[in-house]
């Protein structure tokens, strides 16, 4: 629990420095990567901590036999095993990754780096914990660069890349051509209308469909998600409504607040984000109306909410706001923290926080 007290408490506060002490662009950098290089370090220091752990130490163990999941995650795996064979070496790669796509995607879209690493600790506990999912999204987000700079064939690769790591990360591949467009109102509402009726009507013929044309590893995880069903329970102590309502009704809080806060000299630089992030609020109907799991698949579209926070908190000119809207911003991210240690997995996942240290 003290690892977590220190991470808020430090994060905080720098935060709040970044916000309204108005510190050197040089200090600034340098407190972002010295934060960040601490969080890669705790990141493979741990052990027997945070969620499928026991899974993904089986799979390093069967490196060698394993053919099933995505090659780039099993070829790193297999490098480690077949040289020094220690699974923290494993992580201290896998997190190397995670943490240097992570670092630069934060230093190019956040007007606050250190603030959205005090977000993201709120939403994924900055991303210590870290699974296949992670480090493809931190690519991902990476790849929102070559989105803005227009660099398709970098923003390929890139996807290219994630996706040999994690195969959910093709669904990010029309965020290229969704990013410049713009949208009227009557056309979200009636998208996620028809999202809603699809879902509830035709989802499984839909995603059973999908899987039957895409084959390969993608059958066999839409396979996998369907049969768990929408009623599969969520972390062994929240069914499918409950989460349907909670991930749903908290992305639509989150849409509003950034359409309400972020400023007029702002709208024009956030509007792909925006866009993104709409997508996914729209496409969560069809996808977690079938299996809760599958919804994970519009991970990195919502992910991009920790830029757009940092673009709703400066907004305001008067200090006086300012300070409420950093109190809000405070108040939500404590809460999603909490949500995280105490709930999530019935509070079993994160606490006690463990190290390789205790076992040497």
């Amino acid at each position: 629990m003290v690892l977590y007290i220190v991470l808020t408490v430090l994060l905080l506060s720098l935060s709040f420095y970044e916000l309204f002490c108005n510190p050197p662009a040089i200090r600034k950098r340098y407190l972002f990567y010295s934060i960040s290089f601490i969080l890669w370090i705790v990141s493979f220091l741990r052990w027997d901590v945070g969620t499928d752990w026991d899974a993904y130490l089986g799979i390093y163990e069967d490196c060698n036999y394993i053919t099933w999941y995505e090659p780039g995650f099993i070829f790193l795996n297999r490098i480690v095993k077949n040289s020094v064979d220690e699974y923290t070496v494993l992580l201290a790669v896998l997190g190397g990754v995670l943490f240097l796509f992570q670092t630069k995607a934060i230093q190019s879209l956040s007007l606050f780096p250190l603030t959205t690493l005090f977000i993201l600790l709120g939403t994924n506990l900055c991303n210590i914990f870290f699974v296949r999912q992670s480090v493809a999204t931190a690519i991902i987000l990476y790849s929102v660069i070559q989105i803005e700079q227009r660099n398709l064939w970098k923003f390929l690769l890139l996807i290219a890349v994630a996706t040999s790591i994690h195969a959910a990360s093709i669904s990010f591949l029309p965020a290229y051509w969704i990013y410049h467009r713009r949208f009227t109102f009557k056309q979200i509402v009636l998208a996620f209308t028809i999202s809603v009726v699809l879902g509830s009507a035709g989802g499984t013929f839909i995603w059973g469909g999908m899987g039957d044309m895409l084959g390969g590893i993608y059958a066999h995880k839409i396979d996998g998600y369907m049969e768990q069903g929408a009623d599969a329970t969520f972390n062994s102590g929240m069914d499918a409504t409950t989460l349907y309502i909670r991930n749903i009704g908290g992305k639509l809080i989150s849409l509003i607040v950034f359409l309400l806060l972020i400023g007029d000299r702002y709208k024009e630089k956030t509007r792909g984000m925006l866009n993104l992030f709409v997508f996914a609020i729209i496409m969560l109907p069809i996808t977690i109306s079938v299996s809760p799991s599958l919804g994970r698949m519009w991970t990195p579209y919502v992910q991009l909410q920790i830029f757009l926070m940092t673009y709703a908190v400066s907004s305001p000119r008067r200090l006086s706001n300012k300070m409420i809207f950093f109190t809000i911003l405070v108040a939500m991210t404590l809460v999603r923290l909490y949500m995280k240690l105490f709930v999530d997995y019935d509070g079993e996942a994160f606490l006690p926080f463990e190290t390789i240290l205790k076992f040497i």
